[in-house]
């Protein structure tokens, strides 16, 4: 408005918004203005800068000023039952006109050439003031929230001669000359508690930028672990560290608001900073235990600008771009696992426990269209899969009974195909009904890759859904290596990729990718009938049996099934999601960006520093090299002729000391060797987006000063 106030016209020009000139101009305006907040609208000061303005406004055509009505010239902090001071009750001034008052801030529109008198009401039990305005200028609109705000605003209105308060009678109103009365308009309204300026929006975001950014440079060198967090379980409930994790509790949550959000970003800095507070610190490369991947600083950028586009990408229709956007990761990673590009598509969650769950309700699905007989479903894993595989069949309704663990090979880690195939045929013969076999690509405590190849004959003879877990070791299906040391993925019929551990994304995205994307449809497509939404299948569509799927024809709510084949897809038709995040664009963002080379790189270089460590840790005394593939090392103390017991006493004592010390930081694992005997290792996860040598050379240091007597 103060550009067109000053340009007078109604469209500026580029040139005209970057003219230097007017920017200095404007600036001069908005300081002269800024000095205005919180003085009463009698100062001389606001009368000043009141004039300075408002000599842009009186050289404006008539037809302008209601175009510049929602210029501002003045701030005062005013109550709201006394939005007009006292200095000018009974005063001489034109109110050319109002507009909003937001909380206590009231915008005066002010002009003092013509005479206007005030008359004192009563609204909601709060005193007002009515403003008279003289003839031929404004009909003014109180809209009154509470006690809270109260918000004004203008309207050009032709022929009035005056505007009386709410109590007056009819003979009090005034007329037009035709004769009609000027009607009053009161309306209570409330402005929104929850409106905050863009300014302050948009300093609060580069706040929280800088935060960020010197959180993750000043914790990349921190120590790993806070040094105070204690072990043992049983002592942390009483510990320093428990108090500091409930010092912040809040039982009643605040009526009041905070002062600023600066304020509250300053509150989690400096709790942050507090001893404890930390807790494990996952942006040091030498946090190597787990599957700690850490992150990028340029993985965050996209957030703000995407939340705020706040797309319904439950369809696509309802978000085009975003959700093709979406869709193409998906197909990059079918393609990836070497699934045919037409028939294969995939949906995102939050993290590999939940893909794993999605892709056991797929497998339970195809094998089980109902309920019935499904006590008698059986899922099989190895005994080293992650927790979470077994944990989602039982979420799934699978008895815990019929989730099989299968034993592992001592030389490998890797499922045991013998012992999977008795097991099979066994529970076959029992009367139960095999549905899910789950492959991981990569275990959590040995980097183990299942065979792939074999499972996929005994899933096709059982006529079960063969599932990859590659939450760990899906990513290096991009290097050759990683290619050959698991050859089979393409004949699986899902796969799960986990990019908060692989990829520098914060937490947490995954993925699932399955073969057949009609098994998503049959898994979470709805046939249900709702008021709400009108399925865009019609009943001929729903009968039609020459759909090449006709289990799942009947199932499309948001697309139809010729869309859904043509890679225009409803998520909502395919996944358990419906309100969702597009989780998919910030992969998406993180590949284009560095493309898929860079990516391929890194995780060859992840391979290299494990390959490195076990190459160095070979040649260290003291230390046995023990079973680990991929990104993965383990290794123990030396036996030297000690007995299972004692190894596994030094091993732990080994990996105390390491982590005592707080410059690197280890977690366990343990490998059974041919005989049975069960040893601790140390283990070390070489997946941080910020793995070096440096950090390779680190663990070595370490383990040497702890070796030493």
């Amino acid at each position: 408005s103060l550009y067109c106030c000053i340009y007078k016209k109604q469209t500026l020009s580029l040139d005209e918004l970057a003219d230097p000139v007017v920017i200095k101009r404007i600036h001069e305006i908005r300081n002269r203005l800024a000095s205005s907040v919180c003085r009463r609208v009698s100062d001389a000061s606001w009368y000043d800068n009141n004039s300075f303005v408002l000599k842009h406004l009186s050289e404006l055509p008539g037809g302008m000023r209601e175009a510049v009505s929602s210029l501002f010239v003045a701030r005062a902090a005013i109550h709201p039952y006394d939005f007009l001071p006292e200095a000018l009750w009974g005063c001489s001034a034109d109110i050319m006109g109002l507009t909003r008052a937001l909380d206590r801030d009231i915008f005066v529109f002010a002009e003092r050439d013509h005479g206007a008198s005030f008359v004192k009401y009563t609204f909601d039990g709060q005193d007002l003031r009515r403003i008279l305005l003289p003839t031929d200028q404004w009909e003014v609109e109180f809209k009154v929230s509470g006690s809270s705000a109260c918000c004004i605003y203008l309207q050009a209105y032709e022929n009035i001669t005056n505007i009386m308060g709410p109590n007056a009678t009819d003979e009090q109103k005034p007329t037009s000359p035709t004769g009609t009365c000027v009607q009053r308009k009161v309306e209570a309204i409330r402005i929104s508690p929850l409106h905050v300026p863009d300014e302050a929006v948009r300093a609060a975001a580069i706040c929280s930028i800088e935060l960020g950014l010197e959180f993750m440079s000043a914790n990349a060198t921190a120590a790993p672990v806070d040094q105070e967090l204690p072990e043992p379980k049983q002592s942390r409930i009483n510990s320093k560290a428990a108090k500091a994790a409930l010092e912040c509790a809040e039982v009643v949550p605040p009526a009041l608001p905070a002062s600023s959000m600066e304020d509250l970003l300053s509150f989690i800095q400096l709790n942050l900073a507090k001893p404890l507070a930390s807790g494990l610190n996952t942006a040091n490369p030498a946090f190597l235990g787990y599957v700690v991947g850490g992150v990028l600083p340029q993985a965050n950028v996209l957030d703000y600008y995407i939340h705020s586009v706040d797309a319904i990408s439950i369809a696509w229709h309802t978000a085009p771009f975003l959700t093709r956007l979406e869709s193409n990761v998906i197909q990059w990673f079918g393609h990836i696992a070497g699934y045919p590009r037409h028939t294969s598509f995939g949906i995102f969650s939050e993290g590999a426990s939940t893909a794993n769950f999605n892709a056991t309700v797929v497998a339970r699905q195809k094998k089980f269209q109902t309920s019935e007989n499904l006590h008698l479903a059986t899922m099989y894993c190895s005994s080293a899969a992650h927790f979470c595989v077994s944990r989602a069949a039982r979420m799934a309704g699978i008895m815990p009974t019929n989730c099989r663990l299968i034993p592992t090979d001592s030389a490998t880690g890797s499922l045991s195909v013998t012992a999977l195939e008795a097991q099979l045929k066994a529970d076959v013969a029992d009367g139960l009904v095999p549905f899910l076999l789950v492959a991981t690509i990569g275990t959590t405590s040995l980097g183990a890759m299942d065979n792939v190849g074999a499972m996929a004959g005994l899933a096709k003879q059982y006529a079960c859904h063969l599932h990859c877990d590659g939450a760990l070791g899906g990513f290096f299906l991009l290097t050759e290596r990683g290619q050959q040391l698991m050859p089979d993925v393409a004949l699986s019929d899902s796969v799960c990729f986990d990019f908060h551990k692989g990829m520098g994304l914060p937490s947490a995205t995954s993925l699932l990718v399955v073969k057949d994307r009609h098994d998503l449809v049959a898994a979470f497509g709805s046939s249900d009938e709702m008021e709400y939404v009108k399925q865009v299948t019609t009943a001929a569509t729903q009968r039609d049996h020459s759909s090449p799927h006709p289990h799942t024809a009947h199932k499309f709510t948001f697309c139809t099934e010729s869309e859904f084949d043509a890679d225009l897809v409803s998520f909502a038709d395919c996944s358990p999601d419906l309100s969702r995040a597009g989780k998919g664009l910030k992969v998406w963002w993180t590949i284009k960006l560095h493309g898929l080379d860079a990516w391929t790189a890194h995780f060859n270089h992840l391979l290299d520093m494990a390959e490195a460590a076990r190459s160095e840790l070979a040649a260290l005394p003291g230390v046995e090299v023990t079973v680990g593939h991929l990104n993965v090392v383990t290794f123990r103390a030396s036996a030297n002729g000690k007995s299972v017991a004692e190894c596994n006493k030094d091993t732990n004592t080994l990996l105390a000391r390491v982590n005592a010390r707080n410059n690197v930081y280890l977690s366990t694992a343990s490998t059974v060797d041919q005989d049975g005997h069960k040893y601790d290792t140390c283990r070390a996860c070489f997946q941080h987006v910020n793995i070096s040598l440096e950090t390779v050379e680190l663990l070595l240091t370490e383990l040497r000063e702890c070796l030493c007597p």
